[in-house]
C-alpha cells in the first residue's frame, strides 16, 4: 500500500470495509470521524445519514451527529464572518 497519512488509510480501510459490508457500524462510525477530521462535512453528512438508517439510534450515534451538525453551524458562521 502507498504511504498515507493515519487519517487517510483510515478512510480507505473503512471504504473497503463498507465495500464488503454496507451496514458495518464501526467503518461507519470511523469513516464519519475521518471525514469530520479532514473538514469534508458534505461525505460525513452522507456516510452519517447512511448509518442512522442502518441501526436504531445509539449514543455514539447521537455523538456523532452532535459532532456533525457543530461542525457545519461553526463553517457556515465563519463564512459569514468571513473567516476561511
Amino acid at each position: 500500500m502507498f504511504e498515507l497519512g493515519p487519517v487517510a488509510a483510515g478512510i480507505a480501510d473503512a471504504r473497503k470495509t463498507l465495500r464488503l459490508e454496507r451496514t458495518h457500524e464501526m467503518a461507519m462510525h470511523n469513516l464519519v470521524l475521518a471525514y469530520l477530521d479532514r473538514g469534508a462535512l458534505w461525505h460525513a453528512g452522507v456516510v452519517l445519514r447512511r448509518y442512522r438508517k442502518s441501526r436504531p439510534a445509539t449514543p455514539q450515534m447521537c455523538r456523532l451527529a452532535w459532532r456533525w451538525r457543530w461542525a457545519m453551524r461553526r463553517r457556515r458562521l465563519r463564512r459569514l464572518v468571513g473567516m476561511r
